[in-house]
């Protein structure tokens, strides 16, 4: 048998880093009160502008960190044990690889992912019916309502005095945004 054969029966699974976990959930509310709804339905037009046809959108994602990959580097002990805090790994075990020397390192280590992610968008609007056929409606949309910070992935780089830190902020998390609308729907 040659070394070709070997390599046939032997199956290798390498983890693409995606994140193992993912989450995401929307809900539409109409507030019941007004005009043709459960509380309130038989309220004079100015009360029934005033508290009817309000609403609310809200959309949750979460998804699980990313898979940390690594260079070469010489690794001196387990970078799952002894994490400091603040910190998503041991960056202690880690050194520059010497020049001219092959690496023996792992591209990862099990249970090293980076942070959570999580968003929460909202909307709130109000429908005003202007006649039987024609409504006019205003809408505020927040992205990131809750203002919330998601740091970026940490640092695996072993020449960087930030190895093991989350020092940025993570692609597509900004601060709150929001944004108005008004539409005629007939």
């Amino acid at each position: 048998s040659n070394s070709r054969d070997k390599h046939h029966t032997h199956v290798t699974m390498f983890d693409r880093g995606h994140p193992r976990g993912a989450f995401r959930v929307g809900a539409t509310y109409d507030l019941p009160f007004g005009t043709g709804r459960q509380f309130a339905s038989h309220v004079n037009k100015l009360v029934d502008a005033i508290i009817g046809g309000w609403g609310t959108s809200q959309l949750f994602f979460w998804r699980s960190g990313d898979l940390m990959k690594f260079g070469a580097a010489q690794v001196n002990g387990d970078p799952t044990q002894n994490v400091p805090d603040g910190y998503y790994f041991n960056p202690s075990v880690f050194s520059v690889l010497p020049a001219y020397t092959l690496r023996t390192n792992p591209h990862y280590y099990q249970g090293i992912r980076g942070p959570n992610w999580w968003e929460l968008d909202s909307s709130f609007f109000k429908t005003f019916n202007i006649t039987e056929r024609v409504k006019f409606e205003v809408r505020m949309e927040l992205y990131n309502m809750p203002n919330v910070f998601m740091p970026s992935d940490p640092v695996t780089s072993v020449t960087s005095g930030n190895l093991g830190r989350s020092v940025n902020v993570a692609g597509g998390n900004y601060g709150r945004e929001a944004q108005f609308m008004g539409r005629i729907m007939f």
